[in-house]
């Protein structure tokens, strides 16, 4: 096994693995590295590769600055290995492989001056407690998958009968849902109020979140990238009047040529509601 670090030109090769993976998301896109780079956090990747050639896991680390200059490495959603497995078979030996703690093992003799390694992967993972500790999440650590491959008549079954009452209610009023691919920087119907209710939502409801320039910084950045890149970013807005009651920003990831498990994946990432218009649902 042997760990190997990547380059510009293993981009495509590298977003296809993750989106073919059952653990693999946008958080450890090639993009969002790049994303994440805008704001100083730069990213590595790697892949780990057996006897035969074959990769069966990468990683995108991220140098998290630290005071005093110095940093951690963060896989967000990450290491993804072949199958959402941390133990693979090799032919040549006929034993199984920790690709997981070498690859961490690789990882601390490569960045020797971090002051530790963090890790967040999506799957269950043997063995975890003998090389870390379990810490506080950064990113969400319980998640809803919705199959959006299934009839719309099925998905609404599925709800909560109060939900499917509110649809109908929002319906009745004439709510409509419209959505927008981000395709230029500082620009897009309703952008600004979109940004906007975001902020006053986490205001409200008195969550942490994110600032108003982090915001059009995050979307004018994917709409650079939305005609080409394999993360997209849309923004979703319900209208009543002309007026904007709710929005929310989402990121479909898939590999370029369009293989994924299934046809990709559309992450929920941030929201924001309006106090107006409640009855409307």
């Amino acid at each position: 096994m042997q760990l190997v670090e990547l380059s510009l030109a293993d981009k495509d090769r590298y977003n296809a693995f993750v989106a073919a993976q059952p653990g693999g998301t946008f958080l450890q896109a090639w993009e969002w590295g790049d994303w994440q780079k805008e704001l100083g956090n730069l990213p590595s990747r790697f892949c780990l590769v057996d006897e035969t050639g074959q990769w069966r896991g990468v990683g995108q680390a991220l140098k998290m600055p630290l005071p005093f200059g110095q940093y951690y490495l963060y896989l967000p959603y990450g290491p993804v290995l072949a199958g959402g497995k941390n133990f693979q078979f090799s032919p040549q030996t006929g034993q199984e492989i920790f690709n997981l703690q070498f690859l961490l093992q690789e990882l601390q003799r490569k960045f020797a001056e971090a002051v530790f390694i963090r890790i967040e992967p999506t799957m269950e993972m043997a063995g975890l407690n003998t090389i870390g500790r379990k810490s506080t999440n950064i990113q969400p650590a319980i998640t809803m998958v919705v199959d959006l491959g299934i009839p719309a008549g099925r998905l609404l079954t599925a709800m909560h009968p109060k939900t499917r009452y509110n649809i109908k209610i929002a319906e009745r009023y004439g709510v409509a849902v419209e959505s927008e691919l981000a395709v230029t920087p500082g620009h897009g119907l309703y952008i600004n109020d979109a940004v906007n209710l975001i902020v006053a939502t986490q205001s409200r409801q008195n969550y942490r979140g994110h600032s108003e320039a982090y915001y059009h910084k995050l979307i004018n950045f994917f709409a650079l990238h939305n005609a080409s890149g394999a993360v997209k970013l849309r923004i979703y807005r319900a209208l009543y009047q002309r007026q904007l009651l709710a929005c929310g920003i989402m990121m479909d990831f898939s590999a370029k040529d369009g293989s994924a498990s299934g046809e990709g994946a559309r992450m929920y990432l941030f929201g924001g509601s309006s106090d107006e218009h409640r009855n409307v649902m």
